[in-house]
């Protein structure tokens, strides 16, 4: 299983330079997002806040880079383990929702938007990231193949409501 999980991911040409950079994003990132969400919590306390991806993406985007890049691991798990410890207040006081769909919908997606389909060791990370967030931490999940954005959008607000977040 290991070896299918590693031809998944292409061999690297990027640069030194390509390393670096993520490793000082992922630097910047451990020192300015706490900062950041200090204040936050300031302001928006008990209010409800929606954020794309949070630490999940940022997760996400750090084990993808650790992988494809040769970056080690133990470096990207200290750092994501000090913002995981930064946000702890916010992740035990919030629930996650995680949309899901398939690639055929997703390749779709893309295409409508005329970007480029996301490179399949990515969505394999970003799967295994947000599985193991959805079993650990509260979250609810949408499925949202076969719809359009509005109906998304409407039942991320059902589930909202459903759940006493939204009156």
């Amino acid at each position: 299983i290991l070896m299918k999980f590693l031809k998944l991911f292409p061999k690297s040409n990027m640069s030194t330079f390509h390393k670096i950079a993520v490793q000082l994003d992922l630097a910047f990132n451990a020192i300015l997002l706490p900062i950041l969400a200090f204040f936050k919590y300031r302001v928006y306390k008990g209010f409800l806040v929606l954020i794309e991806e949070h630490l999940p993406g940022i997760m996400v985007d750090y084990y993808h880079a650790s992988l494809t890049l040769g970056i080690n691991t133990s470096l990207i798990r200290k750092f994501v383990g000090f913002l995981f410890r930064s946000f702890y207040r916010d992740i035990k006081n919030s629930v996650t929702i995680v949309l899901w769909s398939s690639l055929p919908t997703l390749k779709t997606r893309w295409k409508l938007r005329h970007s480029n389909d996301e490179i399949p060791s990515y969505l394999f990370v970003q799967l295994v990231v947000f599985r193991a967030w959805s079993r650990a931490f509260p979250s609810m999940n949408i499925t949202t193949d076969g719809k359009k954005v509005g109906e998304t959008a409407l039942a991320i607000l059902k589930v909202l409501k459903n759940n006493g977040f939204v009156p």
